[in-house]
């Protein structure tokens, strides 16, 4: 064989370690990446905290059976459909699981939707590194739950990046953003299913220019950066003097994605809100479209009709 031909030769697709959880913007990069034909060595998920267990750092997970799949798959789907090992961590600063992770060979880990920090050790175990999915346009929104607070704060734009996992989080170079609008009011898992469509589709073109060897990055703007962490108690709270579409935004958004916000008015009893039904000019027109178990929050410039917790 001439050198000529064996220089042609394709290389063989790096071998992938993904980190996720039960969760949408795991699921669809992961299958992405399965659907692009990059070998998946395993996945890793964090323990539930009643599950936490120092003794037993790292278990495999039995799959469940394979069944025909309506819709999109979750995890466990697809680590079944694909015969995956899943292990589950209680940690990932334990010696026990550096040497499982070492013994998948992995060459590049991913990461999506996973709650921890990723240990440098571990990184290390890769030789190309790790790629992190994020649901925002970095430098911007690092932290653990970006999208929580692109509706918090009332923002109609954000975006999706691909980037090199580093020491410090969320602040890699970058191999991949889009940004796009967010319509006012849009449901938060709606907002979810987007960002993590746009990711998978970033991770891909990704992970195969780091696999070619033609990965270019560019470095985050760090003077642009922000970070918020996981959302407290007042970061739920609504007030009167909120302005009806941010209330509206807010309370569309974070509804889906779990949260349960609350209604504070001075001297009044808290209340949680369940559903938000719709914005009503006044109190008149608040009572005329009132039904059983609703109730009228105030703000500046209207009224939410609103289900609530009991």
């Amino acid at each position: 064989m001439s050198n000529r031909n064996a220089l042609a030769q394709p290389q063989p697709l790096p071998r992938v370690l993904f980190f996720g959880r039960r969760c949408r913007l795991s699921a669809l990069p992961l299958r992405a990446v399965l659907a692009a034909g990059f070998p998946v060595a395993g996945i890793v998920t964090p323990a539930p905290r009643h599950r936490r267990d120092r003794s037993l750092p790292i278990r495999a997970l039995a799959l469940p059976p394979i069944v025909a799949r309506v819709g999109e798959p979750t995890l466990e789907q697809l680590a079944s459909a694909y015969r995956l090992p899943v292990l589950e961590a209680s940690t990932l600063r334990h010696p026990q699981v550096l040497e499982a992770l070492a013994d998948l060979e992995p060459d590049i880990l991913v990461v999506s939707c996973f709650p921890w920090r990723i240990p440098e050790e571990l990184v290390a175990l890769a030789s190309l590194g790790g790629l992190n999915v994020h649901p925002s346009a970095l430098p911007a929104y690092r932290g653990p739950d970006p999208l929580f607070w692109v509706y918090r704060h009332g923002h109609l734009r954000t975006g999706v990046t691909v980037h090199q996992i580093t020491p410090e989080l969320d602040a890699g170079p970058i191999l991949g953003q889009a940004r796009f609008d967010v319509p006012l009011g849009l449901p938060g898992d709606h907002l979810e299913w987007q960002a993590a469509a746009i990711g998978a589709r970033l991770l891909v073109r990704a992970l195969e220019c780091v696999a070619s060897g033609r990965a270019d990055t560019w470095p985050q703007e760090s003077e642009r950066a922000s970070y918020f962490s996981w959302p407290r108690t007042r970061d739920l709270e609504i007030t009167p003097d909120w302005v009806a579409w941010r209330a509206v935004h807010f309370l569309s958004g974070v509804i889906p994605l779990g949260y349960r916000p609350v209604y504070a008015s001075p001297g009044e009893p808290r209340v949680t809100v369940r559903r938000l039904l719709r914005w009503c000019r006044d109190a008149a027109e608040a009572l005329a479209r009132s039904q059983p178990c609703t109730v009228g929050l105030p703000v500046r410039d209207g009224v939410l009709l609103v289900e609530v917790e009991p």
